[in-house]
């Protein structure tokens, strides 16, 4: 359910503290591997496709639901992009998008069963780590709904977390 897991908050009986944080993107269209490698630096980063789209971003915004880009933070992304690749000025934007993270209070995911509920599992809130995450998150909850002794310690990502965030 990602940025919407707080519409869970009623059926659930919990607050489920995550939030949308929005994050705008531009896409450049190059030649097929133009860019070899994946470019960052410390606020923006460039990820080539192999039809040589390269995706721009990206910009962090608390504004709700909101998935409108503006001006500003458009030029802003493409300024730190063009200042770590001059050369793709000679390239068109093709697209330009915002989307919405699951933002969990302090950034840590919640993966492992619902407290409570006993067939309600949780793997939301990586914001901007799902696909990165994705994989090993899968992996943690499958060892905890099996009882299978885990590869990391689980209890970090734990839902019991929200049991003092229990409804009145």
């Amino acid at each position: 359910s990602g940025a919407w897991s707080h519409y869970w908050n009623s059926q659930l009986q919990l607050d489920i503290p995550v939030e949308p944080v929005q994050g705008q993107m531009l896409l450049f269209k190059t030649p097929a591997h133009w860019l070899p490698t994946m470019c960052m630096n410390r606020v923006m980063y460039l990820i080539p496709r192999m039809d040589g789209h390269i995706v721009c971003g990206s910009s962090m915004a608390h504004r709700g639901f909101d998935t409108s880009t503006d001006e500003t933070t458009q030029h802003n992304i493409l300024e730190a992009c063009l200042e770590m690749v001059p050369e793709l000025a000679d390239f068109p934007i093709v697209h330009r998008w915002a989307g919405l993270r699951p933002s969990s209070p302090n950034g840590v995911p919640y993966i492992g069963k619902m407290p409570e509920m006993d067939n309600l599992w949780a793997n939301f809130g990586h914001f901007r780590n799902g696909l990165c995450m994705g994989a090993g998150s899968a992996q943690l909850l499958r060892q905890l709904m099996l009882g299978q002794p885990t590869l990391v310690d689980a209890k970090a990502y734990s839902p019991e977390r929200l049991q003092n965030k229990i409804l009145a």
